[in-house]
């Protein structure tokens, strides 16, 4: 009684302040989404929306989406692998191609060069050859003057 007396001089018909923070305001809407729901519970409808049921429905489509994510992740990872590997295939072979044209030069540049030098060491043998001869048939010639 005396609380109700106090309650009717000082607080009836004043501000009462209340805490303001994260916290609260959260309790304030699970408050608010219980009420609903239980509201909901008793509406003529016939509906029946619960907690239960609402938290189970939200986690089925994480659910969902979670095997939706993986499922796209594994196909892009397919994906970047068929991918990665057609294009080393393709870099291999490109790289043959490059090696054997490479090797087909150089093949090509050495006979030339063992050409050249042959065809420098006979010209050069042939000069020699007819150098000696002349000189050998000069010799000859002023032996067979002399005698």
């Amino acid at each position: 009684m005396k609380y109700h007396e106090e309650f009717e001089k000082n607080i009836k018909g004043s501000k009462i302040q209340v805490a303001d923070d994260p916290e609260s305001r959260r309790l304030k809407r699970l408050g608010s989404l219980v009420s609903e729901v239980e509201y909901r519970k008793t509406e003529s409808d016939g509906r029946r929306l619960s907690l239960t049921n609402t938290c189970m429905s939200r986690m089925f489509v994480i659910l969902l989406l979670l095997q939706l994510l993986s499922m796209v992740s594994v196909f892009l990872i397919l994906l970047l692998l068929q991918l990665l590997s057609m294009v080393s295939v393709c870099l291999i072979l490109l790289l043959l191609q490059l090696l054997s044209m490479v090797s087909v030069f150089l093949i090509l540049l050495l006979l030339q060069l063992l050409s050249m030098v042959s065809v420098f060491l006979i010209l050069l043998l042939l000069q020699l050859l007819s150098m000696v001869s002349v000189f050998l048939i000069l010799l000859l010639l002023r032996f067979s003057c002399l005698i």
